[in-house]
């Protein structure tokens, strides 16, 4: 005995949509015109035998429908008087409620919210247990609302429950889902509503608020490998891309992110770094790369033992490229839910601890917040230098893991400590030390910069180091796209639109991406 709701101001051509590939016994029909609803209904061949109207009894005589449905306050029984041969529904929010309405000769009753709801969300929900408690204490058949879908229908069944009435899992859904506000997330939506999708976001804080805006931006598609990765061809296509993406989100957006091309030169000192950065030269020597055994003579600023430079490794402003994409999707209406904690992933949308939102197809881009068994976090410190009188423009990064990014107006961003499996925020006084140490070795000329600021942001690192992209193994509908560790600013346009194609439809990108399928690491497990 499942029913379906119709939204308050919903047009008929929305509502007739909703319908065609809902499955429902009943239609009730609150709308602030019901009677041009109910019409427009009938014209379209649903029968009057599954319509329910909304407290107006004179809907019964005009138009013969199956029942009239009551607020909690209503009295039922003058309409059971009048039309005992129809069907009288009541809403009801307790189970002192629901005893009353059973004895005023309700044949139904609408109990809730049971799961958390877009329409209440400052209200608690119900929960089940609280439902099967109303369930054993009436005769009377008892449907659930609140957060219903096709999903949780065996749920409700089990305690009791005789349907669900079904509101935004029917008239409200989006095309695509998109979990996690940060680059991939915003990158996907963009790209999704630019091809006509509907699409939300669902971030838990607010957008850009995780490692995105933390990063350094730099665009280190040599400088990350020294032998053949599944990654490589991705990265150096996303960094010849990076102008051309440049132009597009200064044209539609009018943010600038502040791409830079002076290149990457990578340091070593110990003799174990040197023999490290001297097998990377063999790999990449071929690939526009210089070696430098007096590394003064590639940049005067930079202090180390010899260095490889990679021409074409730039930067951008990792806080501009987020507020850039975020800018795009919401040029093609993308809505956007903050500070909402998602719960629960489903074949038909997500749960948050607010309200439960539907969708034809579901994208987890959620960074160092996925699944606990394939992803984890690595914590990274940074720090802003300000320093007028310093003209370094290359990035410079040490083989140790630190790097100096140069900024627009005598910025430097120093970074970053690698601390695994931490989601703390704080920025530790030993990590900005370390940070400082070997930043002024590497360029003595920051010493007497002005420390403007420090920060945090969690790297997203698998077990494999191979990001999670395609389809979730166990949940259908529901794709994966994250764990891209300090790779995420380079790889955000080229891999989010490759993942707009393949939920669009486009089964060829697959294969091209098949050594990230989330399978290889969630086989027994579900998100």
């Amino acid at each position: 005995m499942n029913f379906a709701v119709t939204p308050y101001h919903a047009t008929i051509a929305h509502i007739l949509e909703g319908l065609a590939e809902a499955i429902y016994d009943y239609i009730y029909v609150r709308h602030k015109e019901p009677q041009h609803i109910i019409e427009a209904l009938l014209a379209a061949g649903i029968p009057k035998e599954q319509l329910i109207a909304h407290r107006d009894i004179s809907l019964v005589t005009t138009y013969d429908v199956a029942g009239v449905h009551f607020r909690e306050t209503d009295c039922l029984q003058v309409f059971k008087q009048q039309f005992p041969n129809k069907l009288a529904g009541q809403s009801v929010h307790s189970q002192e409620a629901a005893i009353i309405a059973a004895s005023q000769q309700a044949d139904y009753l609408f109990f809730g919210h049971v799961f958390p709801s877009a329409s209440k969300q400052q209200q608690t929900p119900k929960g089940l247990t609280t439902l099967q408690r109303v369930c054993q204490a009436v005769s009377i058949p008892v449907i659930a609302i609140g957060g219903m879908h096709i999903g949780v229908e065996q749920q409700i069944r089990a305690v009791g429950a005789h349907g669900m009435a079904m509101i935004s899992s029917i008239f409200s859904r989006f095309d695509v889902l998109v979990v996690g506000g940060g680059v991939m997330g915003c990158a996907t939506a963009w790209r999704l509503a630019e091809a006509g999708q509907r699409v939300a976001v669902i971030e838990q804080q607010t957008i850009g608020s995780g490692a995105s805006n933390a990063a350094g931006g730099m665009l280190g598609a040599q400088n990350e490998w020294a032998e053949e990765n599944p990654l490589q061809p991705f990265a150096l296509e996303a960094r010849e891309a990076y102008p051309a993406l440049q132009r597009e989100l200064l044209a539609l957006t009018g943010i600038d992110i502040e791409w830079q091309n002076a290149g990457l030169i990578k340091v070593a000192d110990t003799a174990l770094e040197q023999q490290a950065l001297t097998t990377q030269y063999a790999y990449w020597q071929q690939h526009e790369v210089a070696w430098f055994d007096d590394v003064s003579q590639c940049d005067a600023y930079v202090h180390a033992a010899c260095g490889l430079y990679f021409q074409r490794d730039g930067q951008v402003n990792a806080r501009q490229l987020t507020e850039a994409y975020k800018q795009a999707m919401l040029r093609y209406d993308v809505q956007v839910f903050e500070h909402e904690q998602v719960v629960d992933v489903f074949d038909g949308g997500v749960r948050t601890i607010h309200q439960t939102l539907f969708a034809d197809k579901v994208v987890v881009t959620t960074g160092a917040w996925g699944d606990a068994d394939c992803v984890s976090p690595v914590k990274g410190e940074c720090v802003m230098l300000h320093a007028p009188d310093v003209q370094l423009e290359k990035t410079i990064f040490h083989a140790n893991g630190c790097y100096i990014v140069p900024k627009a107006n005598h910025r430097f961003l120093i970074g970053a400590t690698s601390i695994a499996n931490d989601f703390s925020r704080h920025v530790t006084a030993k990590g900005v030390q370390w940070l400082l140490d070997q930043a002024l070795r590497i360029v003595p000329a920051l010493a007497t910069a002005a420390i403007v600021e420090t920060w945090t942001g969690l790297r997203p690192q698998t077990r494999d180091g191979l990001p999670l992209m395609g389809l979730h193994p166990t949940i259908p509908n529901v794709y994966v796209h994250q764990g891209h560790y300090r790779n995420g600013i380079l790889l955000s346009h080229c891999l989010s639109e490759k993942m707009a194609r393949l939920i669009l439809g486009d089964r060829a990108i697959l294969t091209q991406v098949e050594a990230f399928s989330p399978s290889r690491l969630m086989k027994e497990v579900s998100t």
